[in-house]
């Protein structure tokens, strides 16, 4: 390809299919940084949902939540601690709004993982 693009876990595939780094190399960084995020971060939760991204602004005034990604118009991501995306899932539900709580436990692409930053990004120099 010309171009390689990614999020997340799909900037290291980028960067290993890029040529940039070496699949050895991207697996380390990505072990490092799941351990970083298992040591020094909060546990928290994602949900996808299906409905105009808009609807966020609406959620961020009555619960701690972050916008993890949008999709496309009709399909977002939110990120936050797993009493708010329980209750946003609850209150979602009875509207009728589908959603679907992401396999994770922690809020990736949130504030919620920002406590492990500086320790990843110390073991991560020596790669």
């Amino acid at each position: 390809p010309n171009i390689l693009l990614g999020t997340s876990l799909g900037e290291f595939t980028a960067m290993v299919l890029a040529g940039f780094i070496s699949f050895e190399m991207a697996l380390r960084a990505v072990l490092l940084q799941a351990q970083s995020i298992e040591n020094y971060c909060e546990r928290g939760a994602m949900l996808a949902i299906l409905n105009r991204h808009e609807l966020f602004e609406d959620l961020k005034k009555i619960y701690d939540i972050e916008l993890a990604a949008v999709n496309f118009s009709e399909h977002f991501i939110i990120s936050g601690d797993l009493w708010a995306i329980n209750s946003i899932q609850s209150e979602l539900h009875q509207r009728n709004v589908p959603t679907f709580q992401l396999p994770v436990q922690h809020g990736f692409h949130s504030k919620l993982i920002d406590s492990a930053r500086e320790k990843y990004l110390e073991k991560i120099a020596f790669i």
